[in-house]
């Protein structure tokens, strides 16, 4: 009976680990509208009206040749059987490609965080670092829609967007 349950906490033990380092690729089936309006942050907006795309590939690639401000917008499902992982450690991590310039990060309409700064005061994001934000369990809904949003900002007529992937998300074993 002992070695039974030693046999069950073991292999729960093992489970735990390989979730909690896969990564779950989410750089393709973006959606993309060029311009710029807050409301699309907003995890109820509706955006079917908007193109697909891949994210880590300049805007430039799906015909967008503009300058300024674009919008990505991501439908993540986190499956539940991510949870017991998730409230292990207490959050899940979203690693976001390279922007071109500058960009803002949102999660279900909740700000994240930003990379390099957009105008007025506008500072470029450093290149060849992407970044990763922190989402607890409870702003998971769980089963259903979640809604990654990226609003990005780029004055380079050749290369704009999120420009270099790869994005995923991922269930850290430790706080780093």
């Amino acid at each position: 009976m002992m070695v039974k349950r030693g046999l069950v906490i073991l292999l729960l033990l093992i489970s735990y680990n390989a979730v909690s380092q896969q990564r779950y690729f989410i750089t393709k089936n973006w959606l993309f509208m060029p311009g710029d309006s807050i409301v699309f942050a907003e995890a109820d907006y509706n955006d079917g009206h908007w193109n697909q795309v891949d994210a880590g590939n300049p805007w430039q690639l799906f015909g967008y040749s503009h300058v300024g401000y674009g919008w990505y917008r991501y439908h993540l499902k986190v499956p539940v059987k991510l949870k017991p992982a998730i409230r292990n450690i207490g959050f899940m991590k979203i690693h976001f490609g390279e922007v071109s310039e500058a960009a803002q990060y949102y999660f279900n309409g909740r700000g994240l965080g930003e990379s390099g700064t957009l105008p007025p005061r506008f500072i470029k994001a450093p290149q060849g670092k992407a970044v990763e934000y922190y989402i607890s369990e409870s702003e998971i809904r769980w089963d259903t829609i979640n809604i990654i949003a990226v609003r990005v900002y780029s004055s380079d007529s050749l290369k704009g967007g999120i420009t270099k992937g790869p994005l995923y998300y991922f269930v850290p074993r430790e706080l780093k």
